[in-house]
């Protein structure tokens, strides 16, 4: 009996799991705010609230806390309230390190906070909790001795299941082109390049993402950004190319700085140089719609926003709880 009680319990919240990630919000960072729009790409208004002004937000994470982290300008990022937006502090400030051009961040399996800096040419790691600054995770010119395979401008990170750090890499400074490296998650030692030397015609990897298939996704503007953005996608066991999930300028896409894959089914990504949202199929890469087509100013990153549990759910669970006490206690005083 205890056991049906436990899996009637679980399959009512599942239920309820189902129904708020059919309903879940998304979230834009753009250069001005964080808007909010349900799930038929309507606004709902402003997300964020207090705190300093911002210098236009350039990335956007979740922490494990469940709130939301978003990167200002090139230096500052704030935390937000996951469910009212509420500035609750500025959880790392760049500028008093020296660094003037942030390009990415992201919390690590270790549960401390990663930020790749895009002047430097670094990784630096910060306690995930108090934002203090730890240590210089990977230093300028880690990987490889020469070529595109050394860090000399980092664009984007993503920890995958593997144990590895993801590194988007810019290495035009050194002469040299783009790539994707790989690193020891906990040592940040250099494993290998998926990508180097700009192969398969990577250019501006400004996201690094992994789908609900285990692949890793990248970002890319092509050389001509405004015919040749594409979503590519690779196999992270071998680091075989997969070819293109999105095509080309499909949909017209340019300039997919951010992207998310959703609880729809769908992939969702900024086409930053029109000021779009585009949705995709995520697993042909078909192009399905303009999500959102006005009112962005640079959209920049995607997050979808699951809402508080409604009243409703919680009620429907306090009455599935209280039912099964009532019944114990009528089971004790009924028994011999």
């Amino acid at each position: 009996m205890r056991n049906k009680f436990v899996t009637f319990t679980l399959s009512i919240l599942f239920q309820f799991g189902l129904a708020a990630a059919a309903t879940a919000d998304v979230l834009v960072a753009e250069e001005a705010a964080i808007l909010r729009y349900n799930n038929s790409g309507v606004l709902q208004g402003v997300f964020n609230s207090g705190g300093p002004t911002p210098d236009g937000f350039s990335a956007m994470i979740r922490g494990g806390n469940g709130n939301v982290y978003a990167l200002s300008g090139s230096s500052q990022v704030y935390e937000y309230d996951r469910f009212t937006g509420a500035y609750i502090r500025t959880f790392v400030d760049g500028s008093t390190q020296g660094f003037t051009d942030i390009k990415t961040m992201a919390f690590g399996r270790d549960g401390n906070f990663y930020l790749g800096t895009g002047d430097v040419g670094t990784v630096e790691r910060y306690d995930g909790n108090t934002g203090a600054f730890l240590n210089t995770f990977l230093a300028a010119g880690a990987g490889a001795a020469s070529g595109s395979q050394q860090l000399s401008e980092v664009m984007s990170l993503a920890f995958g299941t593997d144990g590895m750090l993801y590194v988007g890499n810019d290495s035009r400074r050194l002469g040299e082109g783009y790539s994707v490296l790989r690193f020891d998650a906990t040592t940040g030692s250099f494993v290998d390049a998926i990508v180097a030397d700009s192969a398969n015609g990577l250019y501006d990897p400004n996201a690094l993402v992994f789908g609900p298939d285990g692949k890793l996704y990248v970002s890319s503007e092509g050389l001509n950004r405004f015919t040749d953005s594409t979503i590519m996608r690779f196999d992270p066991a071998t680091g075989s190319y997969l070819g293109n999930l999105v095509s080309a300028h499909s949909g017209g896409l340019e300039e997919p700085y951010g992207f998310a894959f959703g609880p729809d089914g769908y992939l969702y990504t900024t086409s930053t140089d029109t000021g779009q949202i585009l949705r995709y199929d995520a697993t042909t890469g078909s192009f399905f719609d303009v999500f959102i087509g006005l009112g962005l100013a640079d959209p920049k990153a995607i997050l979808f926003d699951v809402p508080e549990p409604s009243g409703l759910a919680l009620a429907a669970l306090a009455l599935v709880l209280a039912g099964r006490a009532g019944a114990v206690r009528q089971r004790r005083k009924t028994s011999p």
